[in-house]
Formats: structure tokens, sequence, C-alpha cells
């Protein structure tokens, strides 16, 4: 027996299994109307388009195939860690290891909006904050500012025991 509250999606449901787009719920509905009305269709780019990365949001990430609200809310959270995407490279780093495999292939990146990092200035926490920074290499970066002041090359950073050129 079906609830008169879900019969619309039972009644229709090869409809809302298509891959072609994904459902997600309307902000402009807020009462206990059937569930047609408080849904909204996305659909997805074919193979060959591709999204901007740069310039992404999570609806317009949800558009590739394979992304939903999880993933496209886990590549933001990790592009405001990292400070902005510089190479699709990035996309399979392993804090986003659990994302569906090929999906670089929908995106591309114009023109890399970078938010540097300005090391001197920043504690421990917001360094460790960072996916590519370790704590020991935060509290070793720290340490060395704190005690022979800004650092003001690469050079110096790769003096320190926890960092390799790489």
């Amino acid at each position: 027996k079906i609830d008169k509250k879900y019969q619309y999606l039972a009644d229709n449901e090869d409809v809302y299994r298509q891959p072609a787009y994904t459902m997600h719920k309307s902000r402009d509905n807020n009462d206990d109307s059937p569930m047609k009305s408080n849904y909204k269709r996305t659909d997805k780019i074919q193979e060959g388009e591709t999204i901007d990365l740069a310039t992404a949001d999570t609806t317009s990430l949800k558009r590739i195939p394979g992304i939903g609200s999880y993933y496209s809310r886990k590549i933001i959270e990790y592009e405001n860690k990292l400070g902005g995407y510089y190479s699709l490279d990035q996309i399979n780093d392993k804090a986003l290891d659990f994302l569906p495999l090929g999906i670089e292939n929908y995106m591309t990146i114009s023109t890399p909006n970078i938010r540097q990092l300005h090391i001197n200035s920043c504690t421990v926490k917001q360094l460790n904050n960072h996916p590519y920074i370790t704590y020991p290499q935060a509290k070793q970066l720290a340490d060395r500012i704190r005690l022979y002041g800004p650092i003001k090359s690469w050079d110096e950073i790769l003096f320190l025991s926890e960092f390799s050129s790489k």
C-alpha cells in the first residue's frame, strides 16, 4: 500500500529513474503539497561538454554525470581548503578519492582563481588546515618564522627537515 503523499512517484516511477537528470528539492515551495511540485529537474551535461571548475558552484557541478549534492559539496569544500583549483589533477587528490572515475573529463579550468596562503602571517592551525601541509610541517614552519623571521624563498623551506624538494 502506497501512501497518498507518494502516489505520484509510484505512478511515474519510470520518469524519476532516468539518468538524464537529477532531482533536487526546490526552495520556493515549503508546504506539504505533492512531491511533484517540490522537485525540479536538473539536466546533466553530455559527453564533450565541460564546466569551468574555477567558477563552478554546487548546482553546476550536479550537472556532471555521477555527481550529486554530496559530491558537489565535497568538491567545493576541498576547493575552499586549497584556496582554489590550479590543475585538474587536484580532482584526483587523495582527499577526493571517493569521486567517480572520469569526472575530470567534464571539467576545465579556464583561469585559475587562486587565493594565496601567506605563510608568514598564518598560525599553525591555519597552515594545518591546508590539505598539502601536515601538522609537523605547519609546526616547523611556524617555529622557523617565530625564531628567524619571515620566509622569503622556497630555499629556506627546503632546509627544514619536514619538507622535501617534492
